[in-house]
């Protein structure tokens, strides 16, 4: 969870409700991987109540608290799970949204 709280973004507010959150730790984490392992460890993770540990990560820039950040953190990781499980459009299909 460290790693995770680790690359929140500077202004961590509008990146949480924002839909391409996962996108701001993605560029330190593997997607294909994040999502194996979350997927297949979420259950677990969660039974552990990380969020109920009063503990922070400091970073140069800003803190990020396990009670107040954790469970914003899990919201986006069950959405990024339900993204990339959705179906995708074909090649051609996104190629002529695309023009």
């Amino acid at each position: 969870m460290n790693q995770i709280l680790l690359h929140i973004p500077h202004n961590r507010f509008y990146s949480l409700n924002g839909s391409n959150f996962h996108n701001d730790f993605t560029k330190a984490l593997d997607k294909e991987r994040l999502y194996k392992y979350y997927k297949a460890n979420s259950a677990k993770i969660k039974s552990l109540g990380f969020e109920n540990k009063n503990k922070t990560v400091f970073t140069p820039n800003y803190r990020a608290f396990y009670k107040e950040d954790l469970p914003d953190v899990y919201k986006v990781l069950d959405d990024f799970v339900k993204e990339w499980e959705s179906p995708k459009p074909s090649k051609a299909v996104e190629q002529k949204l695309i023009v």
